[in-house]
């Protein structure tokens, strides 16, 4: 795919401060080039769109598009339009309790920990992931993203607008290198700091193209609100 395709599929796989949220896969990409075609992949709570089944399987790769309740057809008919639908099976999967063992070579997720944790329970991080590690196979990774606490502005402003409000659940950097200390190694980034504050794409794009130049370059990484990792069994 090029050109127009390629950016639509990055658009349609991450769909919120696409400018920020789409450098997790910028990092990503120098793992993909070793692996094969032919590898096992999962995503795990999909969402709305299944942003990342869409964005792997345009790579080649047959993916599982899961979520821990029916994928909906909004989902399906996203892939549909690129023709990908052919590369991705959809599936009910809880990723507290996933039913595989020492099976996939990839598993990804999208903002996924901190709703399932919610009210501060890390117990339920610590279990999902122990889940993850039990279904990779050895050598296999999991490539994720996720939301950090960030400054104080980002809490003020997500306890009165955003998702704070609904008892989600913002990670620190300390606590995401915890949650992954047992795998064999482990390689994050950190990015984004204003471009969540638009109030629709245009303004978040501006604003990422504002943390792209100037932020990300200069800000301590417990201030980024995005982490991206990748971990390998």
């Amino acid at each position: 795919m090029i050109g127009n395709d390629i950016n639509n599929i990055i658009q349609d796989s991450i769909y919120w401060d696409i400018v920020n949220w789409s450098k997790a896969i910028v990092f990503w990409e120098s793992i993909l080039k070793c692996v094969p075609n032919n590898a096992k992949v999962l995503e795990l709570g999909c969402g709305a769109n299944g942003g990342l089944s869409l964005w792997l399987a345009s790579k080649g790769y047959n993916v599982i598009c899961s979520d821990h309740i029916e994928i909906t057809d909004e989902t399906k008919n996203i892939h549909k339009q690129y023709h990908l639908e052919n590369r991705i099976e959809y599936k009910i999967i809880d990723a507290l309790s996933i039913p595989y063992s020492d099976y996939f070579d990839i598993i990804c997720f999208k903002s996924v920990l901190g709703g399932i944790v919610r009210n501060n329970n890390l117990e339920v991080a610590e279990q999902v992931i122990l889940q993850i590690q039990k279904a990779l196979k050895l050598g296999g990774v999991l490539l994720f993203t996720e939301n950090l606490s960030s400054s104080l502005l980002h809490k003020l402003l997500r306890g009165r607008y955003g998702a704070l409000k609904n008892n989600w659940r913002y990670f620190t950097t300390a606590e995401i290198k915890e949650l992954f200390s047992k795998f064999n190694s482990f390689n994050y980034k950190t990015f984004g700091f204003t471009g969540c504050f638009g109030r629709n794409e245009n303004q978040r794009r501006f604003f990422g193209r504002i943390d792209s130049e100037v932020f990300d370059k200069i800000l301590p990484e417990n201030l980024n609100y995005i982490i991206s990792g990748i971990a390998e069994k």
